[in-house]
């Protein structure tokens, strides 16, 4: 399901990506002017320390850092856009435990959340979210919110109303990248061309961000940006996640390769008919 919402009347083109956006296509489309070029963050590897299922943090952080770009963007329309904005993820993993440990036991934000459930915690103020300072290198840059003295804050996070395609298309080309919560376990399954292969129900354990969509072999897809770095995603959930706490991490998973797209590692192409979505 879908993450976010917004109504608009606009052309679809036949493939668009937030990583490369070109100003006169983009004007074309949805009569709106913005800077051409890429707006999406880096992959980033929510195992990199060891297990750690956080996926739908750092896929909620990573979708309001790219909106936050394309607000940027349609700012200073003729200041070329990179992905520069980083938000501190251990912070947030840090806070949000904070704010959920009095309603929980035994739970720690590296056993799992819903995307919604964070982005309400940073609506509430009960979380706030921090800039990664080693991003400013003591200067402000292009389109940063020094430059254009942008504030960023979040209101009426939702889900999308209507979960079909044009619909979808058009919240992404319109308001930048959306939270996808679907079944991990399908996106370890692709073809050569980095397609989900695997068109079958599985319950929803895992969060992504939707960048854009494209043609693809035949097929239309979503560009999804995963977070399992580029080269190897675990085998399957720890057995006893006691094994994290906070502050502490001792779990022992299997790893298996795994590279999504191959002309884009860390992100995978899912078939936009894809049944698990509806």
């Amino acid at each position: 399901s879908f993450i976010y919402s917004f109504k608009s009347k606009i052309k679809l083109p036949l493939m668009f990506d937030w990583r490369d956006v070109d100003k006169n296509e983009y004007y074309y489309y949805t009569g709106k002017r913005i800077a051409s070029g890429n707006y999406v963050s880096p992959v980033v590897n929510q195992h990199a320390a060891s297990w750690c299922g956080c996926c739908y943090m750092i896929s909620t952080l990573q979708m309001i850092q790219d909106r936050a770009h394309v607000l940027l963007g349609t700012k200073n329309p003729e200041i070329p856009m990179k992905p520069w904005i980083e938000f501190n993820i251990q912070t947030m993993l840090n806070s949000y435990n904070k704010y959920k440990s009095p309603h929980t036991s035994g739970w720690n934000a590296c056993k799992g959340g819903h995307p919604l459930s964070v982005l309400y915690a940073i609506e509430s103020e009960n979380c706030p979210i921090v800039n990664n300072n080693r991003k400013y290198r003591g200067y402000p840059e292009p389109n940063s919110p020094e430059k254009t003295n942008t504030y960023i804050s979040l209101k009426n996070s939702k889900r999308v109303k209507s979960n079909t395609v044009s619909q979808v298309k058009k919240n992404i080309l319109e308001k930048g990248p959306l939270v996808l919560y679907i079944s991990g376990e399908l996106l370890k399954d692709v073809d050569e061309y980095g397609i989900v292969k695997s068109n079958y129900i599985l319950k929803e354990t895992h969060a992504v961000t939707v960048v854009g969509w494209t043609l693809r072999n035949g097929k239309e897809c979503w560009i999804v940006r995963n977070s399992w770095g580029s080269q190897y995603v675990p085998e399957s959930i720890p057995e006893d996640m006691n094994c994290v706490s906070v502050g502490e991490n001792n779990c022992i998973v299997k790893w298996k390769k795994w590279k999504g797209d191959p002309q884009s590692p860390g992100f995978v192409l899912l078939p936009t008919d894809f049944n698990n979505q509806v």
